[in-house]
């Protein structure tokens, strides 16, 4: 019996040493591989330790056509605020016109998302590219919906952000709330990106889960795994 358990587990070895990398949930994560199915797992993993997620962005910013950001700790007295690990994106693929701070993980997700679900979904759907994304910010030390008592938003730890829209290379302007649910090419182009979005981010909003959102999409790290 032990003979065949240490067969198993050798061959089950040597199946995860042969995947390509992103397949390999053992493989560390990188911004350029396609996500797959074992890109959840990568992301887990590196938002428990700093020092990996910080790995993957080293890595993605010394590419030639790399992104650029700063170390920016985000240090807050107030109970549930601050990020000690929070970065600010200089320069993604895309422009989001400033203002993009969020702690290391969230940022590799956004990062992921704009790359493997905006950047294609644009180009397929509206026959143009991703000009500047629309958003109405990410770090907020606040409780959801701004409650004056309840839990801290995904915000107050710089764990999420708010995308209104897209402006395009051709001059066309999409928003949430004049393009969502609509069937034009700019409605599926929305519906494809908060698609996008479920799987590489554990919690995703949209105008179809309540009044708040019909503005814009809240995409957050949490351990929910929900997409509305």
């Amino acid at each position: 019996m032990l003979g065949v358990l240490l067969g198993v587990a050798g061959f089950c070895a040597l199946v995860l040493w042969n995947l390509p990398a992103p397949y390999n949930p053992f493989a560390p994560l990188e911004l350029s591989h396609e996500p797959t199915f074992a890109t959840p797992l990568k992301q887990r993993w590196i938002a428990g330790d700093p020092a990996a997620c910080r790995a993957v962005m080293e890595k993605e910013a010394a590419r030639k056509d790399g992104i650029s950001y700063a170390h920016d700790a985000i240090i807050s007295k107030r109970e549930g605020c601050g990020a000690l690990h929070a970065l600010r994106l200089l320069q993604g693929k895309l422009n989001y016109g400033g203002g993009v701070r969020l702690a290391c993980p969230a940022m590799v997700s956004l990062l992921l998302w704009e790359r493997h679900e905006v950047m294609p979904a644009a180009e397929e759907v509206l026959s143009s590219q991703v000009k500047r994304v629309l958003h109405y910010g990410t770090y907020s030390c606040r409780n959801v919906n701004n409650a004056e008592e309840g839990r801290r938003s995904k915000h107050a730890s710089a764990a999420a952000i708010d995308v209104a829209g897209f402006e395009l290379r051709d001059g066309r302007r999409i928003t949430v709330l004049e393009d969502w649910g609509k069937e034009t090419p700019e409605g599926e182009f929305l519906a494809r990106v908060h698609e996008g979005a479920c799987g590489l981010f554990g919690g995703v909003l949209g105008p179809d889960y309540n009044d708040r959102h019909k503005d814009h999409f809240h995409f957050e790290l949490s351990g929910w795994g929900y997409c509305r």
